[in-house]
């Protein structure tokens, strides 16, 4: 009989719902990239490399690996889904490149706004969606259980060290697995909610 829990704070990943990135990509041209929420064009194969490494790290750390879930009512895939004691962790993958930084504009004589800025670029779209794909999981995962949004950026430029904005944290992907192995124990039922996600969300 398998015993579901954790025995430290550090909770043990249980499942993942991952994307590779595919042909998709390939149909991405500097006149749809905009319409599509890219802000360039992804190299495809660097893409699959870091997807094929993240995935590699999570299956050596025991975690079951579902691929390609589609948002129901949408044309968006989730790019993975974990799931922990925890909580739920959505994480979007973006090509993004350069130096990270948070800035807060407004405060007591006008509203209070952040902006993401990578090397020279304003970054709002990456933001936009990984706030809709997280609020998406929640509908199905009920109010209870935590989920947290993420961002994850190409993985050349220095650490993210903390950025958060929005409530999306910032990762790169050396960053992300540290992340998701702090995630603690808030007595989520795994394999419950990885079921109720794996209905709703299906294989694209």
């Amino acid at each position: 009989m398998t015993t579901w829990g954790a025995s430290s704070e550090v909770g043990r990943l249980r499942t993942v719902l991952l994307h590779r990135p595919g042909q998709e990509l390939a149909r991405l041209t500097p006149r749809n990239n905009d319409s599509l929420l890219f802000d360039g064009i992804p190299w495809l194969g660097r893409a699959q490399d870091e997807h094929d490494a993240f995935a590699q790290a999570l299956r050596d750390h025991d975690v079951r690996l579902l691929h390609g879930r589609r948002v129901p009512g949408s044309s968006t895939t989730l790019d993975h889904v974990v799931v922990t004691p925890g909580g739920v962790w959505v994480v979007a993958e973006s090509d993004l490149e350069g130096d990270l930084r948070v800035v807060v504009e407004g405060g007591r004589l006008r509203p209070r706004s952040e902006r993401l800025v990578v090397g020279r670029r304003t970054v709002s779209r990456p933001v936009d969606t990984v706030l809709k794909q997280a609020a998406a999981v929640r509908d199905v995962v009920g109010a209870d259980v935590p989920v947290h949004p993420v961002l994850c950026v190409a993985g050349d430029g220095p650490a993210a060290d903390g950025v958060t904005t929005r409530g999306v944290a910032v990762v790169r992907p050396a960053e992300l697995e540290s992340l998701l192995l702090r995630s603690g124990d808030a007595g989520i039922d795994v394999p419950g909610v990885r079921q109720r996600l794996a209905v709703v969300f299906r294989v694209v």
